[in-house]
């Protein structure tokens, strides 16, 4: 059987989350190159400003462009307990079957543990492919 890739784990993840009344945000973050419209916006301007003369050239878009906090959980998960009529707070990292967070990611899943917040890793739902964090089982483990 091929590997699961990261998305698809993470996407797994975030529907066995909202399948129990989990609101899910998924946390993107990291380095990217452009957009397809932006670069043929550019194309489009850069051609219409060299059939005109003196309209000088076109400013380079703002790329590769770095957003979120690199390290930061994949997926935040929010859910009201009606009974205890607090909130409950998950962060949580997806990984592709195998693999483990980076020190990166441990260093700021430590920080945010630190101040109170649950942290889990996973790189499956339910135990397959020898993975080696269960997102079904910790849930499970942890009465969630």
């Amino acid at each position: 059987m091929p590997a699961q890739k990261e998305t698809a784990v993470r996407n797994a993840g975030q529907k066995f989350l909202e399948k129990r009344g989990w609101t899910v945000i998924r946390y993107d973050s990291g380095r990217f190159v452009g957009w397809g419209l932006a670069v043929k916006f550019k194309e489009d301007v850069e051609r219409w400003i060299t059939s005109s003369p003196g309209m000088g050239t076109f400013p380079d878009l703002p790329w590769p462009r770095t957003i979120g906090k690199k390290g930061w959980p994949d997926l935040i998960a929010i859910r009201h307990n009606f009974e205890h009529g607090w909130e409950q707070i998950l962060f949580l990292e997806a990984k592709q079957p195998g693999r483990k967070p980076t020190p990166e990611q441990r260093n700021i899943h430590a920080g945010l543990r630190d101040q109170g917040f649950c942290v889990v890793w996973f790189d499956c739902i339910q135990d397959e492919w020898g993975a080696a964090s269960s997102l079904a089982e910790w849930y499970e483990e942890n009465g969630l």
